[in-house]
């Protein structure tokens, strides 16, 4: 399984020579070619070079999803789950181009996608664009794909996490306490984890290997962070 970042920076307008592209990235097989997001900076020009044989889409945030506006036509299928379909920021006269090529995904649930198979569990994150974090099996391998994260249920990381070789996860912000809020409706945690609370998750979990992507304001312009192990 070979993984290519194509955008590791987050809804800001913020940018680094090392962090210029919203957060997306590539995962591929032998066999299969899929993109994870396609931001609201993207065009088609990416897709054509890059030609993924599938998308899938985590929330519909613009940042994720938005550069699917640009493109009038595909012919490859895009994943997609009701919840996003259902969200605040879907507006259907804006995407109804493109609405013979979804595959409708739970947001927990399996897929497989070509030789990859994926676990989806909804984590707290947005209650206008509900989010998910995807469990990507491939190879004999497994890793974890949260860009957008406050919480993932104790049970999913005890059962899924836990095997993983790697987390991919949220860097929204380097500070302890995270970017989050309560939302006034549900009375739920929104916004982004701390990179410590995450590492915390992985350390429990056995994961060796750790990665950040969507890079917020203050990090992007980072080129190497390190947190304190306290």
């Amino acid at each position: 399984m070979r993984l290519t970042f194509i955008g590791t920076r987050g809804y800001v307008d913020e940018k680094s020579r090392t962090h210029k592209n919203r957060s997306s990235l590539l995962v591929e097989t032998k066999k299969t070619r899929l993109l994870i997001d396609f931001g609201d900076e993207y065009e088609l020009e990416l897709l054509e070079k890059i030609k993924p044989d599938a998308i899938i889409i985590t929330h519909w945030h613009p940042d994720h999803a938005f550069g699917l506006k640009k493109v009038k036509e595909l012919k490859i299928p895009i994943y997609i789950t009701t919840a996003s379909l259902n969200s605040d920021y879907y507006k259907e006269e804006d995407f109804q181009h493109l609405e013979k090529n979804y595959k409708k995904y739970k947001r927990r649930g399996v897929i497989s996608i070509g030789d990859i198979k994926i676990h989806s569990v909804p984590v707290l994150h947005s209650v206008k664009a509900p989010n998910v974090a995807l469990f990507i099996e491939a190879e004999g391998k497994r890793i974890c794909y949260a860009s957008d994260v406050v919480s993932i249920r104790k049970s999913d990381r005890e059962k899924l996490l836990r095997g993983c070789i790697l987390y991919i996860g949220d860097l929204s912000t380097h500070q302890k306490k995270g970017l989050i809020r309560i939302a006034k409706n549900t009375k739920t945690p929104i916004g982004h984890a701390s990179p410590h609370t995450q590492i915390r998750w992985c350390e429990d979990a056995s994961v060796p290997f750790v990665y950040f992507t969507h890079l917020g304001s203050e990090p992007v312009s980072y080129t190497h962070l390190t947190l304190p192990t306290n």
